[in-house]
């Protein structure tokens, strides 16, 4: 299908397979690859749709969680990408492990990605704190 452009035949197709997965690992491969095809098309608004109407027990997964709020920012949906962080960051603080910090500050420079001057801004600021010590 994604070779002749069929990008919503092919996203279906995966989509479908999805609840016939033995596997939690194998649902999660479906459904990325049906997000991903949706993706290729430059489908952005399919994408998002598919996104949220099949993610399920998926949105457990903090890669996952990340996927989708990359995705979201591509797609020019900061609301969702919210979303879908701060999903991941309830995670995180209920279950902390090893270099939780790090990796709340990790996702905080991720967050603000969604508006570049922020970025800049944070990293100046990150970078004076630096040198301030």
């Amino acid at each position: 299908y994604l070779a002749e452009g069929h990008y919503r035949s092919a996203a279906r197709t995966y989509f479908q397979a999805m609840p016939y997965s033995s596997s939690l690992q194998q649902r999660r491969s479906y459904f990325l690859l049906g997000v991903k095809a949706l993706q290729s098309g430059n489908l952005w608004p399919d994408a998002m749709t598919a996104a949220q109407t099949y993610a399920g027990v998926l949105l457990q997964d903090p890669s996952i969680l990340e996927f989708l709020a990359r995705l979201a920012l591509s797609a020019n949906r900061p609301d969702l990408a919210q979303h879908y962080v701060s999903l991941l960051l309830q995670q995180r603080i209920s279950t902390p492990a090893t270099g939780a910090v790090h990796e709340v500050a990790a996702l905080s420079k991720f967050v603000f990605s969604a508006r570049p001057e922020l970025v800049v801004l944070r990293q100046a600021q990150h970078e004076r704190i630096k040198t301030d010590r």
